[in-house]
């Protein structure tokens, strides 16, 4: 009975993962195709292309540096506490 408890715990833990995972994708997908629009709405003068390459490569460099805290934090206090933070 335990090997069946541990496993539908990791299959909740699993489908939570992934859950973030698809919320993470789709507004990434929804905002960096409409951005060099709405900058241009915005009045925004310069080079339009470059702020937009500009702000996914600081999307890029916050999850390299702050991948390895949270996955320590993960070890300490655990999946489910520290994917509701960051999603909240």
């Amino acid at each position: 009975m335990p090997e069946l408890f541990q496993e539908r715990t990791m299959n909740k833990l699993l489908f939570i993962i992934c859950i973030t995972v698809a919320i993470d994708a789709t507004g990434i997908g929804i905002v960096f195709p409409i951005s060099p629009k709405l900058l241009q709405d915005m009045n925004v003068s310069g080079d339009i292309p470059l702020y937009v390459g500009l702000w996914a490569s600081i999307c890029a460099l916050m999850q390299f540096v702050f991948s390895p805290i949270l996955g320590a934090l993960i070890d300490k206090i655990g999946h489910l506490p520290v994917l509701l933070f960051t999603n909240a």
